[in-house]
């Protein structure tokens, strides 16, 4: 529980500081729901995703090892005592490089999901706002925040799962693993378990991300309005 504790800390506060940011550093404004800044919110989104992925690898590794132990569906499994101990033998074993094993399969999947979430919810807001009778408040950011749970396990399922099974392949002694990469990983889910495979558990990624979604966006913007109000200009 603890190093899903670290990666949240690590992954969404990197997400969200660097996503608005950036915003504010190129001058977007909330208000247009146009093509072209819609596209802009998806390339801020990716640029943040991707940062926020290398920040957040190590607990990202660390929490997928543990949830894997007991899983009749992980092959390879990676038995460690305690957090602190698995954080030490990675580094004893495989030095700083062990940390960011997947990194080549999480990279595109914070990316994906951080570009997703992040423009989806900006812009279905604005559309809700402009379009509506709705004021800036919890029911707006509660619509807007739902399609943006729906939008975001959409894009992020393939990468997740081939994320998850590339950090919990087996390596013999020589170094040689199952998958040699996310492309591998991918093409050989789709040829035993169909394109299917890839958007397996989508459900219940659901069940977790739309009411992660939900809170997450309700709780942000009321933290923006008490700051506004007490720190505003």
């Amino acid at each position: 529980l603890f190093a899903a504790y670290l990666l949240q800390f690590s992954n969404v506060g990197c997400r969200f500081g660097t996503y608005g940011s950036l915003k504010q550093f190129f001058g977007m404004k909330q208000g247009g729901h146009s093509t072209s800044q819609w596209l802009s919110s998806v390339l801020l989104g990716a640029v943040s995703g991707s940062i926020a992925a290398v920040v957040s690898n190590p607990f990202f590794l660390l929490k997928s090892r543990f949830q894997a132990v007991g899983s009749e569906d992980v092959l390879h499994q990676h038995l460690h005592p305690s957090l602190r101990t698995a954080f030490l033998d990675i580094g004893r074993k495989q030095g700083v490089s062990g940390y960011y094993h997947g990194l080549s399969a999480f990279i595109p999947r914070v990316s994906a999901a951080t570009a997703m979430q992040l423009s989806t919810y900006d812009m279905s807001k604005d559309i809700f706002l402009q379009s509506t009778q709705m004021k800036e408040g919890i029911p707006i950011h509660l619509a807007a925040s739902l399609l943006s749970g729906i939008a975001v396990t959409i894009a992020m399922q393939p990468f997740d799962i081939v994320a998850v099974r590339l950090m919990n392949q087996p390596q013999n002694e020589s170094g040689a693993a199952l998958y040699t990469g996310p492309v591998d990983c991918c093409k050989k889910m789709v040829q035993h378990e169909g394109v299917s495979g890839l958007f397996k558990g989508i459900t219940a990624n659901y069940a977790r991300f739309g009411p992660y979604c939900t809170f997450t966006f309700i709780f942000l913007e009321q933290l923006r309005l008490a700051w506004d109000r007490n720190f505003g200009v």
